[in-house]
């Protein structure tokens, strides 16, 4: 075999093409889930720094909106996020590669596949490569329970509609906050329920399943919903029965699904988002698009959370995320700090 070579001739060979190793780090999806709870406090407390410092610095931000694409004839889509952030001296840079898994012939029960990239702060190579299943599932749960604790002004029982891995990753940041008595949940999926209750049985609170949608409604005050529905679950006239006060939908990020009813854009008040790149895809596109809501009523989160604006409404506040890569950057962020630096812990 001509192109076979010793080890030695192999390193001379390296050394004339001057070929260098680049170090890189793994993290499987156990690993992420094992660092990112092991440390949930201090995670949820850095996310509402980094929003605000977003807020305060936003020049020192910088993403554009994820590119979606689809293959004709293949259900879901894949994307791409970038995300580059200079802060207190670091370079932050990263880039999450994902595809929407709804085929599932080769990989199954798993909405969420692909990777995500930490880049090197100065010399730019791969240092760090990231399973983007609970990833994307932790920072969507942590995004929205952010919003929770800044914008809700009752607290006492939570309904959690969708009991999958982000109904989870919510229950989980949920039991931080005080207030919270019990959660009120539903799926549609017996399992997803046997699971959800396995793996809440952790955090000693009180988990109460109901049988409906509706019955989920009258039995809390607030509300986060994260599912794959292709058809509105909520509508106004829901939530004014209910008297839900709040409520997050991040479900709807794709143009495919949609979690509420036309209707709910008519709600009083402002419309709180993750960015403004949400509004061009699911429940928000929609509602743009025919006109039910204007880009003014928009909120960022991060300018509540700075406390650049302060909410006032005494009804229902809604709060809708799709998903994007800032939230992606920060927590890759973390969990290499914490890998890399163990002492620090």
């Amino acid at each position: 075999m001509g192109n076979e070579r010793s080890t030695s001739e192999k390193k001379d060979f390296e050394k004339l093409l001057r070929l260098q190793v680049e170090p890189c780090e793994y993290f499987n999806d156990l690993q992420i889930h094992d660092i990112l709870s092991e440390h949930r406090k201090e995670y949820f407390e850095k996310v509402g720094e980094w929003f605000k410092f977003w807020s305060l610095e936003p020049d020192k931000v910088d993403f554009p909106p994820k590119t979606i694409l689809k293959t004709e004839g293949v259900k879901g889509d894949f994307r791409i996020m970038p995300c580059q952030i200079r802060y207190e001296g670091r370079n932050i840079n990263s880039i999450k590669l994902v595809g929407t898994n709804e085929e599932e012939k080769v990989v199954k029960d798993k909405i969420t596949v692909g990777k995500a990239f930490l880049y090197h702060p100065t010399d730019n190579f791969i240092a760090g490569i990231f399973d983007a299943c609970v990833l994307s599932s932790v920072r969507t749960a942590v995004c929205a329970v952010s919003a929770f604790k800044h914008l809700s002004t009752e607290r006492r029982s939570v309904g959690i509609l969708g009991c999958g891995r982000i109904g989870y990753y919510t229950a989980m940041f949920l039991t931080l906050l005080d207030g919270v008595d019990e959660f009120v949940c539903y799926d549609n999926n017996p399992e997803a329920i046997e699971n959800f209750l396995e793996l809440t049985s952790e955090f000693d609170i009180q988990c109460k399943i109901v049988g409906s949608v509706k019955e989920l409604i009258d039995q809390s005050s607030s509300l986060f919903i994260s599912t794959y529905s292709r058809d509105p679950l909520v509508s106004k006239e829901d939530i004014e029965k209910g008297e839900i006060k709040f409520i997050s939908s991040v479900g709807a990020d794709c143009n495919s699904y949609s979690e509420l009813h036309p209707t709910v854009a008519s709600l009083p008040g402002k419309i709180y988002i993750d960015v403004w790149h949400s509004l061009k895809c699911g429940d928000l596109r929609s509602w743009l698009k025919e006109g039910t809501i204007t880009e003014e009523r928009m909120i960022e989160l991060k300018d509540v959370i700075s406390g650049k604006y302060t909410p006032d409404e005494s009804g229902c506040r809604l709060f809708i995320s799709t998903g994007f890569a800032f939230t992606d950057a920060i927590s890759l962020d973390f969990i290499y700090q914490k890998r890399k630096n163990p002492e620090s812990e």
